[in-house]
């Protein structure tokens, strides 16, 4: 029984992404500097002790970090709770408890204004400058998905009639990390500037 709520519980979720340029921005970036990371290693330049094999090297696994977080922004609506996943928070809302989803014309495009007075406004729709003349002008209204997303989370509240909400969150946000991503790549550059140098590679 439990594995088939669960079951149940995996396939009611569902994963929102603000476009397709920022994921595909951030991945793309991150895969570039990785590449980068890994010659910054093997070729640090005139000084090819460790600590100039490791410090080029994580200086470069910080930024495929933040592009990581910029590229895995994203909204996850589960059966009871909504996790919006931004670049340095997690915010947690429970079904019914959206007021309105709001598209603006400003800097921060979309803003969710839940019912107790908190207004989200999700670093993911971020708009430029050229962006937020568009808007205005009338133009690009769906950029970052934000109708597309704006309409969807409008739906998953409204269908809290007649389903069980999830505790109300004492918090409601978290600092996000991504630790283990941070510690895994470091580890990475540091056994490789290890090895190299262990090895007498110039």
């Amino acid at each position: 029984m439990s594995d088939t709520k669960g079951a149940a519980r995996q396939q009611s979720r569902e994963t929102l992404l603000p476009g397709i340029a920022l994921p595909v921005i951030g991945y793309l970036g991150s895969a570039v500097a990785g590449v980068l990371a890994i010659i910054l290693v093997i070729h640090p330049g005139p000084e090819h002790s460790l600590a100039a094999r490791w410090g080029g090297g994580q200086l470069v696994i910080l930024g495929i970090w933040a592009l990581y977080k910029l590229a895995s922004n994203r909204i996850i609506l589960g059966e009871d709770v909504m996790r919006i996943v931004s670049w340095g928070r997690i915010w947690t809302v429970c079904r019914g408890e959206v007021e309105s989803v709001l598209l603006t014309d400003e800097i921060f495009s979309l803003s969710i204004i839940l019912t107790d007075g908190t207004i989200i406004r999700p670093g993911m729709f971020v708009a430029s400058p050229l962006g937020i003349g568009y808007f205005r002008a009338g133009l690009f209204r769906n950029a970052m998905s934000r109708e597309t997303i704006a309409a969807r989370i409008t739906e998953w509240n409204e269908q809290a009639h007649g389903v069980s909400r999830g505790e109300k969150p004492g918090r409601r946000w978290s600092v996000r990390l991504d630790l283990p991503f941070l510690l895994i790549a470091s580890a990475v550059i540091a056994a490789e500037a290890i090895a190299l140098t262990e090895a007498n590679v110039w």
